[in-house]
């Protein structure tokens, strides 16, 4: 998996564009906004589905670019970001140590199951890598150990209705290893082995093809550059990534999910609260 997200950091910024660089999809409203639109639509979702607020602790599981980090950040959240892609590491060391954002933001180069803190979060985020994740029973146990009780965990994800069931060009070139669409049965299979309960579930297979279409000719737009730069075999290989993904999502051959759990089984329903967690404009 960290091959795919080590071509080099500005490849990747050529085609997500814009200020938030959301690798995972967005939350449109209208199939007239914009890519950022979308994207702080979907940053406010999982801020407010997980209850976030000035001094929360949140656990980013593979932070990408720091995206959520910068969000969350931005409005006194607390984060913590892990990742095992070596130019992403790179990238988020510099950031968190020059960031003038009124929160406290560090990395970790590490998967998230030898992960051992010692502290526990109020909430722990994944933003399109659970694909990469497919131990969901081992998985749970470690959100179960790593979130506070009523703490809140949120992924959003493609998604199949058989595990490992992708094409031989994706293992092969786009994501070797263990990469695999979710299974939402087995996903809530796991989940009912821990104290997490699910609070929400909004399919976002529109969505996601929104997102994938103008990433699609964003990166078309930069060919010239990045062909120069990376290579006509990585140009080539993002190419059919980007609009196999899109035309898979639009036409239902993947479909696409935000799901939110909390660790609350055992606790008064109060924890829940009455008010379930809803798109807010932007």
């Amino acid at each position: 998996m960290p091959q795919h997200y080590d071509y080099g950091n500005e490849f990747y910024f050529a085609f997500l564009y814009g200020k938030f660089r959301l690798y995972s999809q967005a939350v449109d409203a209208s199939e007239e906004e914009t890519l950022e639109q979308a994207a702080q639509r979907k940053l406010h979702y999982v801020m407010e589905a997980c209850r976030l607020r000035p001094g929360s602790r949140v656990l980013d599981v593979a932070g990408g670019w720091g995206s959520f980090a910068g969000y969350a950040g931005s409005r006194g959240v607390d984060v913590t970001m892990l990742t095992i892609s070596r130019e992403q590491f790179a990238f988020l060391s510099k950031w968190c140590a020059t960031h003038t954002l009124p929160a406290r933001l560090s990395v970790v180069y590490e998967s998230i199951f030898p992960y051992a803190p010692g502290v526990r979060y109020d909430g722990v985020v994944l933003c399109g890598v659970m694909e990469h994740l497919p131990d969901y029973p081992a998985l749970f146990e470690k959100f179960d150990a790593l979130l506070e009780p009523g703490g809140r965990l949120y992924m959003d994800f493609a998604a199949g209705r058989k595990k490992f069931d992708v094409s031989a060009f994706t293992y092969r070139y786009v994501f070797p290893g263990n990469h695999t669409p979710v299974v939402l049965p087995e996903l809530y299979a796991a989940a009912n082995h821990t104290e997490l309960e699910p609070v929400a579930l909004h399919n976002d297979r529109h969505s996601y093809f929104l997102t994938l279409q103008p990433w699609a000719r964003n990166l078309e737009a930069a060919r010239r550059e990045l062909v120069e730069r990376y290579g006509e075999r990585v140009f080539r290989l993002f190419h059919i990534y980007l609009w196999a993904g899109a035309h898979l999502h639009r036409d239902g051959g993947l479909e696409a999910y935000r799901l939110v759990f909390q660790k609350g089984k055992k606790l008064p329903s109060s924890v829940l609260g009455l008010a379930g967690p809803g798109v807010a404009p932007v």
